[in-house]
């Protein structure tokens, strides 16, 4: 998958820590989410606003290439 800074991606959430979530890209490839990217407004736990198994659309922030991990925020701005 070719990715890009600022896309808009789907994934499927993988699983869920008090600091964020885990996900799921189309390719197989991991991405995170922090937990202050999750939502508009301050929450205090992920499971407030995502289960494990929902398919979530997601914009790219960073691409780390070495760790083979992408860090993405569904915040709308």
């Amino acid at each position: 998958m070719d990715l890009k800074i600022g896309q808009i991606v789907d994934c499927i959430v993988a699983r869920i820590n008090a600091f964020g979530i885990f996900v799921t890209l189309a390719d197989g490839t991991e991405g995170i989410i922090h937990i202050s990217d999750l939502a508009d407004h301050p929450i205090a736990h992920p499971q407030e606003v995502v289960a494990v198994g929902d398919k979530i659309e997601a914009v790219v922030l960073r691409i780390d290439s070495l760790k083979h991990r992408i860090v993405l925020s569904r915040k709308r701005s």
